[in-house]
């Protein structure tokens, strides 16, 4: 007689569901589990290798850690083969959570030294995107060979990776020494800028690089010529460098010679074109050192417009062109912060036309938080719109005496400090201290001061003051942004393209609970299931919660990308119950003032697109719709929409994906 849970437990099997399918079978005995393996056929409706090959690895896995070394040799062997190609499987589709669980089984069983070191290799690997730096480290430490260059590289990246930049630069040049490897040449050159805002020596370290790839690009052929020519010219163009300035123009000259000649002249006249930005913003960041902010920005303003349409031109989108659009709007919005609180405490007499100075502080308030987080350090962007909104409420308290406000703000300011929270890694908010120390000390005088506005005017010098360091730190921004990123962080992008890799595989692996709703109109469509789908998905990447209770609400779905970031995923049906109301339930519910974005995923059960009602919802003014935020994006042919909404102290941005039960 076949056993009710054993159907049940294939069926998690065919839907993909393999989260739940290890948790369950994970419970069974040995004999149980041996009694499974017989009733299961490989005859299932799911024809993914990768499925097929996970689901033997999952019998043998689990029946090996039940029985230990009590396995006939030949069931052990065949086990070993199974989950090893299962490892392999999982590493292609960068599932990390099972090379990291599948390596660890077979380090107890394999004894051949090269099969262990590939194990630690892909171990580590797994701890890399797992955001287990340290673990990443411990394993490299293992494995490091010092006659081996690659593993002196792999160590140094682990080294970097943990911020131990010293130690990496030590193996850098160690790996060098046994052989000339691009990649740590760029990396030293990362290192240089980190350590010694080195522009110049990095420069010179990515075009050694360069040089090693030109006498062999067959051997260095992961990585295109294009990289290493695009990183030289990114290098020029984000500092003041005027060596690195001359230097550009020297490539130009070489280009130039070279469209002359015939040679490849689309891919020389877009290197001219990036070279001619990179130019624009070299000396926009040398007339910002200098404080000349209008030259600056007249040289900023038309760059992110340049670069978008270089990628539009030349059907290119690189790192390098990301990353120059993103430090130009960094420039632009710090000088507008500068340049607007130097005119807004310019004047002499400021009580005049306060109210239209309040009104400046609101507009650049309201533009730094429309600054897409991609663009904007989130952290420096939610501290520098507080300490907009500290000053806005702290000239009306003067001005005006109305304390409501900033009573509120002071608090909140105050339960962030004694919470030790991550804004304190900013040194921003000891400006936001300071004015927390005015407010007080202007609340405690004016009680017995006969001589209100000689004590406004000294509380109003005391705030000129802090704009001032305020201003100086913003400076400090500029030479944080220009370092690229090595770290396997999920951002927002690789989320995105994570959700839509989701919905591609429920409409490739159709669920039972979708196949048996489009099939009989009784049956009901459950937002769980949505959830647990995507659960499974996330599972095999990073650590998933549903279910749990925040604030006065529920979330469905958090996924915890690292230690120190999580996605928070709401799932609705359209139509049913509170659907219309799903952009606030995660806005004031489930998000608090450490996320920085939300998403929404949306089910759709009718045999029309819901998408412009849909839209014409998320933009109505329950929703805190910030006007004009809306963009649409696609990821291959799934399109997704993102706006921004914002709450009293926050402004989040809401990433919203459709799922159509019958495209």
């Amino acid at each position: 007689m076949i056993r009710k849970d054993f159907v049940e437990l294939k069926h998690l099997y065919e839907d993909g569901k393999m989260f739940f399918f290890e948790e369950q079978l994970s419970r069974y005995t040995i004999q149980e589990i041996i009694e499974f393996s017989q009733y299961f056929s490989l005859n299932v409706q799911n024809k993914d290798e990768y499925y097929n090959v996970k689901m033997i690895a999952e019998i043998m896995y689990n029946l090996i850690i039940r029985t230990g070394n009590y396995c006939v040799i030949e069931i052990m062997e065949y086990a070993k083969n199974v989950i090893g190609r299962c490892m392999a499987l999982s590493v292609d589709r960068e599932a990390w959570k099972d090379v990291k669980k599948y390596s660890m089984f077979l380090l107890n069983y394999v004894t051949d030294a090269n099969e262990i070191c590939e194990l630690q290799g892909c171990l580590s690997l797994a701890y890399f995107y797992l955001g287990n730096y340290e673990k990443e480290l411990e394993l490299r430490k293992m494995l490091l060979d010092h006659d081996d260059y690659l593993s002196l590289y792999n160590y140094a990246l682990a080294l970097f990776h943990n911020r131990k930049y010293e130690d990496a630069r030590v193996y850098y040049k160690n790996c060098l020494e046994k052989f000339q490897f691009p990649p740590a040449y760029r990396n030293q050159a990362q290192i240089s800028i980190i350590l010694e805002d080195n522009y110049e020596e990095a420069y010179l370290l990515v075009k050694k690089a360069t040089d090693v790839y030109l006498n062999n690009p067959n051997k260095f052929n992961i990585i295109g010529i294009n990289t290493y020519v695009e990183h030289q010219l990114f290098l020029c163009g984000v500092c003041s460098s005027d060596m690195l300035f001359k230097e550009l123009g020297l490539h130009k000259k070489k280009y130039e010679n070279e469209i002359k000649n015939d040679k490849d002249a689309e891919k020389n006249t877009y290197y001219l074109k990036l070279i001619s930005i990179c130019c624009d913003l070299n000396r926009a960041i040398r007339y910002f050192e200098e404080m000349d902010y209008s030259k600056s920005f007249k040289l900023l303003n038309p760059i992110v417009n340049d670069v978008e349409r270089e990628v539009i031109v030349f059907n290119s989108k690189s790192i390098f062109e990301e990353s120059l659009k993103k430090i130009t709007k960094v420039y632009i919005i710090l000088i507008k912060i500068i340049q607007s609180l130097n005119l807004i405490f310019s004047d002499a007499m400021i009580e005049v036309n306060i109210d239209e100075k309040i009104c400046k502080i609101d507009i650049l308030r309201n533009e730094i938080l429309s600054s897409e987080d991609n663009d904007f350090i989130y952290e420096y962007k939610k501290v520098i719109s507080l300490f907009l909104k500290y000053i806005k409420f702290l000239l009306k308290y003067l001005f005006k005496g109305d304390n409501n406000e900033i009573l509120t703000l002071y608090d909140y300011i105050e339960r962030l400090r004694i919470k030790k929270s991550n804004y304190l890694l900013s040194t921003f908010m000891q400006c936001l201290y300071k004015l927390g120390t005015i407010y007080k000390a202007y609340e405690y005088d004016s009680k017995e001061c006969y001589f209100i506005d000689e004590l406004r005017k000294k509380s109003v010098d005391k705030i000129k003051l802090v704009c001032s360091e305020f201003s100086g730190k913003i400076r400090e921004i500029a030479t944080s942004v220009s370092v690229l990123q090595n770290d396997a962080i999920c951002t927002e992008d690789t989320f995105c393209k994570l959700v839509t890799k989701a919905i591609r595989h429920i409409k490739n692996n159709v669920p039972s609970y979708v196949r048996n709703f489009k099939s009989n109109d009784i049956t009901a469509l459950h937002e769980e299931d949505f959830r647990d789908t995507l659960a499974v998905f996330f599972s095999s990447i990073y650590s998933v919660s549903s279910e749990e209770w925040k604030k006065e609400g529920r979330t469905d779905l958090i996924v915890n990308t690292n230690k120190n970031d999580r996605r928070v995923v709401e799932f609705k049906i359209w139509g049913r119950n509170d659907y219309k109301e799903v952009v606030g339930q995660i806005v004031e519910r489930y998000l608090n003032q450490f996320d920085e974005s939300g998403f929404i995923f949306m089910i759709n059960s009718q045999k029309r697109s819901i998408k412009d009602k849909y839209l014409e919802n998320i933009k109505n003014g329950k929703t805190s719709y910030v006007l004009n935020s809306l963009q649409i994006k696609s990821t291959g042919s799934i399109e997704y929409f993102v706006t921004r909404h914002r709450t009293e102290f926050n402004e989040y941005k809401i990433y919203h994906f459709i799922y159509n039960i019958f495209d």
